[in-house]
């Protein structure tokens, strides 16, 4: 009901005047902000650990540059996210 409340909020309306309608797609909009956050936290996570394992063994086979794979925050999210699709 909420998808579809603010679907046609976002297609039909041009500005909401209502009070009452503005704290509804507030709520709304608040509680998918949170859902997304909490999933970007698990693609980090799950990033920032299988970063920090392929770094650890690209060093151990003689990659000193490999290093630094562990700190970058793009190799993170692109690992994170592969590793959440492939689930």
């Amino acid at each position: 009901m909420e998808r579809g409340l603010l679907d046609l909020t976002m297609r039909w309306v041009g500005e909401v005047k209502s009070r009452t309608m503005t704290r509804v797609v507030i709520r709304i909009l608040l509680k998918l902000a949170r859902a997304l956050n909490r999933s970007m936290v698990g693609i980090f996570e799950t990033g920032e650990n299988l970063a920090a394992n392929i770094s650890e063994l690209a060093v151990s086979w003689g990659d000193d540059v490999a290093h630094s794979w562990r700190y970058d925050v793009g190799f993170q999210r692109a690992l994170g996210m592969k590793v959440i699709s492939l689930s």
